[in-house]
């Protein structure tokens, strides 16, 4: 039992310093080297009894069948080992990295069997079952190392279309989380009931700081067209009245 044991102890302490110096993923190793020396622990328990006269044989079976029954009892947790091993395998994302999991944004804090924990911009810890993140559309926003932030805003009809280009366009330049290459971009999307819609296009450097960047540059983009005296109108529908009294007797 205590030569198991200590072979078990000493191939987890190989293991992760190979996995280490191959540059494998932190979650991947926690949780490899447990089972690594759970496994030994076990093989150290059948030897241990075997040695002591048990039949190993009939109570390998009985766990069998008692590992059978409990594992049609708890199809759900499997489901969600299952779902962690394809999550470790597939890496759509790494300890650290900002990501939106079932509409939900947050830092992955840790990557286990059974679940996937977020610790969100309020400092919440959100814990989302493997199964569920595995079926759920996944936005890794740390992956590449620039992003894009569409910043959407809506003018008058009557505002002079170049005018606000430039005012946009001069507020992201002096946001200093706005990468200069690719360049900014403002483009119209929409002509909505009642405004012009355009969309401020930048880039970041910090794709952690997706959200905060975002909100930064909206507030500097409003600031910014209210000094130019650019209208922002609020939703307006017109009314006329056809073959009525005249527009003087109506209230």
């Amino acid at each position: 039992l205590l030569v198991f044991v200590g072979l078990g102890r000493l191939a987890a302490r190989l293991l992760r310093r190979v996995m280490t110096r191959g540059g494998a993923d932190p979650a991947l190793a926690n949780v490899t080297i447990p089972l690594v020396r759970f496994a030994f622990y076990g093989l150290a328990v059948v030897a241990a009894m075997e040695q002591m006269g048990f039949n190993v044989g009939s109570l390998l079976a009985g766990f069998g069948v008692a590992g059978l029954a409990i594992g049609l009892a708890a199809q759900e947790t499997l489901g969600n080992i299952f779902a962690g091993f394809v999550l470790l395998w597939d890496r759509p994302f790494r300890l650290g990295d900002a990501v939106t999991i079932s509409g939900t944004f947050g830092h992955v804090t840790e990557i286990g069997l059974r679940s996937t924990r977020l610790r969100t911009l309020e400092h919440r810890e959100v814990t989302i079952p493997n199964r569920q993140v595995i079926q759920e559309q996944i936005v890794n926003h740390t992956r590449y190392p620039k992003v894009r932030i569409n910043v959407p805003l809506g003018v008058a009809y009557g505002a002079d279309l170049d005018r606000v280009r430039s005012v946009l366009l001069e507020s992201a330049a002096a946001n200093p989380g706005v990468a200069r290459e690719p360049a900014p971009q403002v483009v119209v999307v929409a002509l909505t009931d009642s405004a012009v819609q355009v969309e401020l296009r930048v880039w970041i450097e910090e794709p952690s700081a997706e959200r905060a960047n975002f909100f930064h540059v909206l507030e500097i983009a409003k600031r910014a067209l209210d000094a130019a005296g650019v209208e922002i109108p609020f939703p307006q529908h017109v009314v006329r009245l056809v073959g009525g009294a005249p527009a003087e007797a109506v209230r």
